[in-house]
């Protein structure tokens, strides 16, 4: 299954109905950040570099190549929703490319990042979960259950700490 199609799952609810509002409210979050490229030549806009590649990062992308490859399959609700900019001529959203994705990366103010991300899942948390949906974003009441682990798991990720003496 693409990444398109498993983040698109996870935006629709039972009802087939997209619920942007929070890529939307992390777009909004991003345009606080002060932008540090000059205003001639820059196409995407910094908040909407910021978001896909923060939902690339949820999904899993461990370098910038993942991420663009990520950021490449969102579909085009999800590309408005984060402020993605329109093809003048086709009217489709366009990502943002990988070095893009990298240089803003490295440019922006990693400690204002962390506290506007920061602020923004404390919002999720916070906040009354959304009726309809399969999942909240609030923690649960009930604890989590210890994973079952494999017979050819390592000692390391065992219940118990390894023994000090080795055989």
């Amino acid at each position: 299954m693409s990444v398109s199609h498993a983040v698109i799952d996870v935006v629709t609810n039972a009802a087939g109905q997209a619920g942007l509002g929070r890529v939307t409210t992390l777009a909004t979050v991003f345009e606080q950040v002060k932008d540090p490229r000059k205003a001639k030549g820059v196409r995407h806009p910094l908040a909407a570099v910021l978001t896909v590649l923060t939902m690339a990062l949820l999904c899993g992308a461990r370098d910038f190549r993942q991420a663009a490859d990520r950021v490449a399959e969102l579909p085009q609700p999800l590309l408005a929703a984060a402020g993605a900019r329109r093809h003048p001529i086709l009217g489709i959203r366009i990502p943002p490319r990988r070095d893009t994705l990298r240089r803003l990366a490295e440019t922006v103010d990693a400690a204002v990042m962390d506290r506007l991300i920061c602020t923004w899942l404390n919002t999720l948390l916070t906040s009354p979960p959304v009726p309809g949906w399969p999942w909240t974003a609030r923690p649960s009441a009930t604890p989590m259950p210890a994973p079952a682990w494999t017979s050819n798991c390592s000692p390391r990720c065992a219940t118990t700490p390894p023994s000090s003496s080795r055989k």
